[in-house]
């Protein structure tokens, strides 16, 4: 069952200030420019901000570094950045790629739904609308880009390590937790997936996390799998008002 959020015209006007968000980004240094662009487009001070490092690369000047040079285990490094934020004294913190593209607007509508609402998280999406479900079987987390409440208790699975985690976190949040919003915000993800379709290692992976994931979620299996397979139903972009 989806429901509707609670007075949706109030959301975006809400004054995120109110509940300080930290933004993590992981980054291998692929993207330099467009970390840089993002950093800045964010609207949160770069104090407030932890690249995870999974290479001996420059990041932006002025942001909280976090080192991780080792296992491939992209959820491991969702956390470090989720734990660095709940343990600055953020309430909730943004979970971003670092070859987004977004305006200054992105990230404050995304928590201000979130806090609207009480869902655990916040994700792009073609309304404003709260999804809470016994048996989620069709995705809605755009795992590039979404904003975790801290006092929500929900966290990336790191069983999961390149793929399906954003699946799980989906799954877990309508079912188990306050909920999933959807908000229509502006973002362009212009290299999806690309690193996945080049990398023999990642792939291997993406194999051991579709096992994972059929063991833990056997009745969401073939629909998100067949989902993903066919190119997927989520977005890459959303240009609302453009």
């Amino acid at each position: 069952m989806a429901l509707r959020a609670r007075n949706p015209s109030a959301l975006l006007r809400l004054n995120s200030a109110a509940m300080p968000t930290f933004l993590t980004v992981p980054t291998r240094g692929d993207h330099p420019e467009l970390l840089e662009a993002l950093v800045h487009a964010s609207s949160i001070p770069r104090q407030n901000i932890a690249i995870v490092r999974t290479a001996d690369v420059p990041v932006p000047a002025g942001v909280a570094v976090l080192d991780a040079i080792g296992p491939l285990n992209i959820h491991h490094w969702w956390n470090l950045g989720i734990d660095y934020a709940k343990d600055h004294g953020a309430s909730s913190v943004a979970v971003l790629n670092d070859d987004l593209v977004i305006n200054s607007h992105t990230i404050t509508d995304l928590t201000s739904a979130l806090e609207a609402t009480g869902a655990a998280i916040a994700t792009p999406g073609p309304q404003v609308r709260l999804h809470r479900n016994r048996m989620p079987l069709r995705p809605l987390l755009i795992g590039s880009l979404w904003v975790l409440d801290l006092s929500s208790g929900l966290k990336p699975n790191e069983d999961f390590q390149w793929w399906y985690g954003d699946d799980d976190l989906d799954i877990r949040a309508r079912r188990d937790f306050p909920g999933l919003v959807t908000v229509p915000v502006w973002f362009e993800h212009p290299h999806a997936g690309q690193s996945t379709e080049t990398s023999p290692i990642l792939q291997e992976l993406v194999a051991q996390d579709e096992r994972t994931f059929r063991n833990q979620h056997l009745l969401a299996y073939g629909w998100r799998v067949l989902d993903r397979k066919s190119g997927g139903r989520l977005r890459h972009s959303w240009k609302p008002n453009s």
